[in-house]
C-alpha cells in the first residue's frame, strides 16, 4: 500500500515516517507539510 503524509508539523511528519517503518506493506512516496504538494503528487501517482 502507498502512503503519503501531510501534516503542518515537522515533527509529526518525521514521527510518522519513523512509525510507519514497523510496519510491511507500506510505502512512502511523500511526506509534505504543504496539501497542494501532496495533491499534485497524487494526481501524477494515479
Amino acid at each position: 500500500m502507498k502512503a503519503i503524509i501531510v501534516d503542518d508539523e515537522p515533527r509529526a511528519i518525521d514521527l510518522l515516517k519513523n512509525y510507519l517503518k514497523h510496519f510491511t506493506g507500506f510505502e512512502l512516496v511523500g511526506a509534505f507539510a504543504m496539501g497542494l504538494r501532496r495533491l499534485s503528487l497524487s494526481i501524477r501517482n494515479r
